[in-house]
Protein backbone atom coordinates (compact mmCIF):
# COMPACT_ATOMS: atom_id res chain seq x y z
CA UNK A 1 0.00 0.00 0.00
CA UNK A 2 1.44 3.48 -0.60
CA UNK A 3 0.82 6.54 1.59
CA UNK A 4 -0.81 9.63 -0.40
CA UNK A 5 0.97 12.75 1.17
CA UNK A 6 -0.36 16.53 0.72
CA UNK A 7 2.47 19.35 1.36
CA UNK A 8 0.21 22.01 1.96
CA UNK A 9 2.29 25.26 2.47
CA UNK A 10 1.34 28.49 4.05
CA UNK A 11 2.50 32.18 4.63
CA UNK A 12 1.80 32.06 8.54
CA UNK A 13 1.05 30.07 11.04
CA UNK A 14 -2.46 31.25 11.09
CA UNK A 15 -3.07 29.72 7.50
CA UNK A 16 -1.75 26.37 8.47
CA UNK A 17 -3.65 26.69 12.02
CA UNK A 18 -7.04 26.82 9.52
CA UNK A 19 -5.86 23.89 7.98
CA UNK A 20 -5.60 21.99 11.05
CA UNK A 21 -8.99 22.59 12.34
CA UNK A 22 -10.20 21.72 8.82
CA UNK A 23 -8.64 18.08 8.94
CA UNK A 24 -10.09 18.24 12.66
CA UNK A 25 -13.63 19.19 11.02
CA UNK A 26 -13.40 16.80 8.36
CA UNK A 27 -12.15 13.65 10.64
CA UNK A 28 -15.29 14.23 13.00
CA UNK A 29 -17.88 14.74 9.66
CA UNK A 30 -16.13 11.40 7.88
CA UNK A 31 -17.09 9.91 11.23
CA UNK A 32 -20.38 10.69 11.92
CA UNK A 33 -21.37 10.37 7.64
CA UNK A 34 -20.21 6.71 7.72
CA UNK A 35 -19.14 3.67 9.50
CA UNK A 36 -16.42 4.47 11.90
CA UNK A 37 -13.57 3.19 9.23
CA UNK A 38 -11.48 6.20 9.07
CA UNK A 39 -8.13 5.12 7.47
CA UNK A 40 -4.64 6.50 8.87
CA UNK A 41 -4.48 10.03 9.09
CA UNK A 42 -1.09 12.12 10.05
CA UNK A 43 -0.23 15.45 10.04
CA UNK A 44 3.27 16.65 10.29
CA UNK A 45 4.24 20.72 10.26
CA UNK A 46 7.54 21.79 9.13
CA UNK A 47 9.04 24.86 9.41
CA UNK A 48 11.86 26.20 7.41
CA UNK A 49 12.87 29.66 5.71
CA UNK A 50 10.08 31.09 7.16
CA UNK A 51 7.58 28.94 5.38
CA UNK A 52 5.07 26.94 7.48
CA UNK A 53 4.52 23.21 5.36
CA UNK A 54 1.74 20.73 6.45
CA UNK A 55 2.50 17.47 5.20
CA UNK A 56 -1.08 15.11 5.50
CA UNK A 57 -0.17 11.56 5.12
CA UNK A 58 -3.54 9.73 3.79
CA UNK A 59 -3.36 5.78 3.70
CA UNK A 60 -6.93 6.01 0.92
CA UNK A 61 -6.87 7.52 -1.36
CA UNK A 62 -10.31 7.95 -1.54
CA UNK A 63 -10.29 10.09 1.73
CA UNK A 64 -7.26 12.01 0.61
CA UNK A 65 -9.63 13.49 -2.41
CA UNK A 66 -12.67 13.90 -0.29
CA UNK A 67 -10.05 15.73 2.41
CA UNK A 68 -9.29 17.67 -1.20
CA UNK A 69 -12.70 18.54 -2.07
CA UNK A 70 -13.52 19.64 2.11
CA UNK A 71 -10.92 21.81 1.82
CA UNK A 72 -11.07 23.76 -1.46
CA UNK A 73 -14.74 24.51 -0.50
CA UNK A 74 -13.54 25.56 3.40
CA UNK A 75 -11.13 27.74 1.26
CA UNK A 76 -13.69 29.67 -1.39
CA UNK A 77 -16.38 29.73 1.56
CA UNK A 78 -13.77 32.22 3.51
CA UNK A 79 -12.98 33.78 0.62
CA UNK A 80 -17.01 35.09 0.19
Amino acid sequence: MVDIVIRAPFRTPADGNRFSDALENFAKQQLRAHEPRIGFMLLKTEFADGVVTKLLTFEDLDQALAFLRYWRNEQTRRLQ
